[in-house]
């Protein structure tokens, strides 16, 4: 179970907390998460690893989330770096035609800045957030050839429909 503990302050939808050790550890997500706060937090495994930092797939009671990490550095305004957030949550009830959301829901987001970095805007460490997980990705449906993706006529038409959607979204 987790002990949460409070915020030093909050920018936007997002908690800052000052910590000498800010590595993303099964600890510091009890710890900080607030949507952990008294769940059962366990199997933490990176999935990803880009530019914009790394991507965990983490079981929460039993369910899996995907707990985003970035890199937080001192020229990094923390409330630029939330707006990741931000605006994810005010489009998370626009929805398209077909009724799919076009945001993936964000449920809690915190930043762990190195003890002694932290000043008015920025720090010196790292910003988490925790989404919903979502299936499959653009890039999969272009590379698989087998099963449902194995047609070409069947891949036309979810490539289609995938371009579609992202119009959709965009617009």
């Amino acid at each position: 179970m987790s002990s949460y503990q409070e915020p030093l302050k909050e920018v936007g939808n997002c908690r800052v907390y000052e910590e000498q050790n800010v590595d993303v550890t099964l600890n510091n997500i009890k710890r900080f998460s607030k949507f952990c706060n008294r769940k059962n937090v366990k199997d933490m495994n990176e999935i990803a690893r880009g530019g914009y930092g790394t991507v965990f797939n983490l079981n929460i009671d039993g369910v899996n989330y995907v707990l985003k990490k970035q890199q937080i550095e001192i020229d990094n305004p923390l409330d630029e770096m939330e707006r990741e957030v931000s605006i994810p949550d005010l489009l998370q009830d626009i929805r398209r035609q077909d009724g799919q959301r076009i945001s993936i829901p964000i449920f809690d987001c915190f930043f762990i800045c190195v003890k002694g970095t932290l000043s008015r805007s920025n720090c010196f460490g790292e910003m988490y957030f925790i989404m919903e997980k979502g299936e499959g990705n653009c890039a999969e449906l272009i590379v698989k050839r087998n099963g449902i993706f194995a047609s070409e006529e069947t891949k036309v038409v979810l490539l289609r429909d995938m371009l579609i959607k992202m119009i959709e979204n965009i617009y």
